[in-house]
């Protein structure tokens, strides 16, 4: 009989040994994992409950309720509930101007504040649920009541009157508090005395980590990677960021001279946002919510809007010819900001009213290329100072003398023109040059030489 009772102490030492004897070791079911149970208040003691504190968003929190769905703890939620009661984050109210309507009361719009822009838990909004009661909630009497009074009993900080719970009765002059005194549960007006505000939360377990040394909630790090963007400079943040617990920096893209972005509707995905400002200008900002790719729509070559211009009429001793601009709308450059105006012109005429400068520096035809009823122009940009832009003549007639016609490019960045709307099979005569002022003190360089291209059929 002896021996046997040796072998079952022996055999119980044992046990107590591998699972040791403190109250918390019996809750540790699943070693290695995030086990949320272990810090439910469960029957512990009060100085026990006060060791499981969690952190989450720098405040203090009781975990009151464990939703997670995997064993690791990274789906489903757990619930959390404001530990100190003297965090001035919180702070004191009273429940309504009115009735005890919650969806109504000043208590939620003070807990709604917080999760809003500018709000102290805007950056972490995110990892909370939502709830029929908003992100941040007063328990109900019903879900208080689930709660062991051991962890009231740790709440020495919440001593001061009491703290409100969710009315309801949404059509009462009165609401309810809990008092860690009799009565526990107090009726009182809910436009008198103001009383703390203790709210609760449910915290999205796919979208932080958990210490189990430190008890501490952090943001998951996410990635973001732009893409597209083309004919445009990038400036501000990288295209690519990596480990964000905050808003990236914000990216601008700038479209390049001559081009523009289309219009869109803002682009979002996992709280990243790219927005047009305007046809010149798309940013990417915000704080992402996941490992997120997102793509900025390029920048297309800007189209010029068109309308008649005239121009007064001028004449000479030998002609009453009027010079007007041609409307052609095909005939301008999609990259020109400013329209190109395409003139018939006078050679005559010309000579007589031209201010040439034989010293302002030339530019130079570097080729032309033949299209369906079109050419394109090529030339060599020009960068001395004061110059303005480029003209271009081109014509049926090798000498210039009829059917001429004129384009004027108002951007020295510009070094190619296509015209259309040409008859078919045709060869046009083209020269350039350039040209500083406006209107008419414009002054204009020698010609370039001549160069001819065919149109095609």
């Amino acid at each position: 009989m002896n021996t046997r009772i040796k072998r079952l102490t022996t055999f119980l030492l044992m046990l107590t040994l591998m699972f040791g004897m403190s109250p918390e070791m019996s809750l540790m079911v699943k070693a290695g994992t995030h086990d949320f149970l272990v810090l439910l208040p469960g029957n512990l003691s009060v100085d026990e409950v006060k060791k499981r504190q969690v952190t989450f968003n720098d405040v203090k929190w009781y975990l009151i309720a464990d939703g997670s769905t995997k064993t690791d703890g990274t789906e489903g939620t757990v619930t959390l509930l404001a530990a100190d009661g003297t965090n001035t984050i919180f702070g004191k109210s009273k429940y309504s101007d009115h009735v005890s309507d919650y969806s109504t009361s000043t208590v939620k719009s003070i807990l709604d504040s917080l999760t809003a822009p500018g709000g102290s838990f805007a950056d972490v909004a995110y990892t909370i649920k939502d709830t029929d009661y908003g992100k941040l909630y007063l328990l109900s009497r019903q879900e208080a009541e689930a709660i062991p009074n051991n962890l009231y009993a740790a709440s020495h900080s919440w001593d001061d009157g009491g703290w409100w719970l969710r009315s309801e009765e949404p059509d009462s002059e009165n609401a309810l508090i809990r008092n860690k005194v009799t009565p526990i549960y107090k009726t009182v007006s809910v436009n008198g005395a103001e009383y703390l505000i203790r709210p609760a939360l449910q915290l999205d377990l796919s979208t932080v980590t958990f210490d189990m040394d430190t008890k501490m909630f952090s943001l998951i790090p996410y990635d973001v990677t732009v893409s597209g963007g083309s004919n445009a400079a990038v400036s501000g943040g990288d295209t690519s960021q990596t480990g964000l617990t905050a808003p990236m920096t914000s990216i601008m893209y700038t479209a390049n001279e001559g081009y523009c972005f289309e219009e869109f509707s803002d682009i979002t995905d996992k709280g990243i946002t790219v927005k047009r400002t305007n046809d010149r200008i798309v940013t990417v900002s915000g704080r992402p919510t996941g490992n997120v790719s997102i793509t900025v729509p390029d920048a297309i070559v800007k189209k010029t809007s068109v309308t008649e211009v005239e121009k007064p009429a001028v004449q000479n001793a030998t002609n009453d010819k009027e010079e007007k601009t041609v409307q052609n709308p095909d005939t301008l450059k999609d990259s020109e900001s400013t329209p190109d105006q395409i003139q018939t012109s006078d050679p005559d005429k010309d000579k007589d009213q031209e201010n040439v400068d034989v010293k302002q520096k030339k530019t130079t035809l570097l080729k032309l290329k033949g299209g369906k009823k079109s050419i394109t122009i090529f030339w060599k940009k020009q960068k001395a100072k004061g110059i303005r832009g480029y003209e271009i003549q081109y014509s049926t007639d090798r000498k210039f003398e009829k059917e001429v016609k004129s384009v004027s490019i108002n951007k020295t960045k510009t070094t190619s023109k296509k015209i259309k709307k040409l008859k078919a099979k045709k060869k046009y005569f083209v020269r350039i040059r350039t040209f500083k002022g406006s209107g008419n003190k414009k002054t204009y360089s020698k010609w370039s030489s001549v160069k001819s291209v065919k149109t095609k059929k």
